[in-house]
């Protein structure tokens, strides 16, 4: 996988070719597959998929382009310079990518306040996901980043995902209509309800390690050799360790809990990893610019370890507000399912 800023950015910039399609019917006779086409990386002439006719490629340099566009149609206040890429999430052979754009100059008139008279300040961010071989949709994805540290927090709501099929026509027009400054304002207002929520939840230490794995989908295989449970053990004292540093600069709240979740969420441990306290220490954790090697416990990708965690935040902080719930909730924490979500309307 690729994870860097610029370097990555060059990487998945790469030009794409739809060529026609043929079959051997018989030796020596090429005979050309109608209604199907296929996408070729024109520098490494590597066939990407093949797809139908009707499949819309859209370049990644245009993706890239109409999500600044996006940025500042649900940004307004903000400058189209300050947008900056500062991650980039695709596999070496460049079949599909999402790219990260963070807002670096001063923003925000969104300052958020929380008990105890704590301010968080937050920096607009936005995701976009685009592929060459129909296994990921288009998609923009927007959300906020907690500035006051570097653990990757990220607040999504689903409203503030707008995802089309390939074969749509006038992509680009249906993306910018569905963006909107006060789509993202709506979102952001039940956001500051639910962080407020879970600063008066109280969650025991104990308690954090199981949420995590719950949340994070991370199942300790059966059977370990001595080694892979030495690597086990490492995982579990890194999780353990980040809940304390949040928890000794947050409270043991739901709030801490789900910043350790975010923090493990956007930057998985790898197996070299040491364990880490909270946001700021967190920050200096290395993982190489070029490839993370990913802890093997840990299958999903970051990706999907981020979604993950801001459903359960939405799940959570609805379900919350039972004792009953969380009388049964902590003992045996669990992920929800489909049922448990569309019961909460998502």
């Amino acid at each position: 996988m690729i994870y860097s800023a610029q370097a990555g950015c060059d990487a998945v910039m790469f030009p794409v070719a739809e060529v026609d399609v043929f079959a051997e019917t018989e030796p020596g006779r090429l005979e050309r597959v109608h209604g199907r086409k296929a996408i070729v990386n024109t520098d490494s002439r590597r066939v990407l998929s093949v797809v139908s006719e009707r499949y819309r490629v859209l370049h990644n340099r245009d993706a890239l382009e109409l999500a600044r566009r996006c940025c500042i149609k649900a940004f307004p206040t903000t400058a189209p310079v300050h947008w900056e890429v500062v991650e980039v999430e695709a596999p070496r052979t460049g079949s599909y990518c999402r790219i990260d754009l963070r807002h670096s100059g001063t923003v925000l008139q969104e300052d958020w306040a929380f008990d105890r008279g704590k301010t968080d300040l937050y920096e607009p961010f936005l995701r976009v996901t685009n592929s060459y071989n129909r296994t990921r949709v288009f998609s923009i994805r927007l959300g906020v980043l907690r500035c006051a540290c570097a653990n990757g927090e990220l607040y999504y709501h689903d409203s503030l995902r707008i995802a089309v099929a390939h074969d749509t026509s006038r992509i680009e027009e249906v993306i910018e209509r569905e963006i909107t400054e006060a789509k993202f304002r709506k979102a952001m207002g039940e956001l500051r309800r639910q962080r407020r929520k879970l600063l008066g939840i109280k969650i025991p230490p104990d308690r954090f390690r199981p949420i995590v794995l719950s949340v994070l989908g991370i199942r300790k295989p059966r059977g370990l050799p001595e080694d892979r449970e030495r690597d086990w053990q490492r995982l579990m004292a890194i999780i353990d360790d980040v809940g304390k540093g949040y928890r000794e600069s947050l409270g043991p709240n739901a709030y801490a809990l789900f910043n350790t979740l975010t923090d493990l969420a956007s930057r998985p441990p790898d197996p070299e990893g040491e364990p880490t306290g909270n946001g700021e220490r967190s920050s200096s954790r290395s993982y190489g610019e070029s490839e993370r090697k990913g802890y093997t416990f840990i299958r999903r990708e970051r990706h999907t370890l981020q979604t993950r965690t801001g459903t359960w935040l939405r799940w959570f902080a609805g379900q919350s507000g039972s004792r009953q719930f969380l009388w049964k909730y902590l003992p045996d924490p669990y992920y929800p399912t489909s049922a448990d979500l569309r019961r909460q309307g998502f």
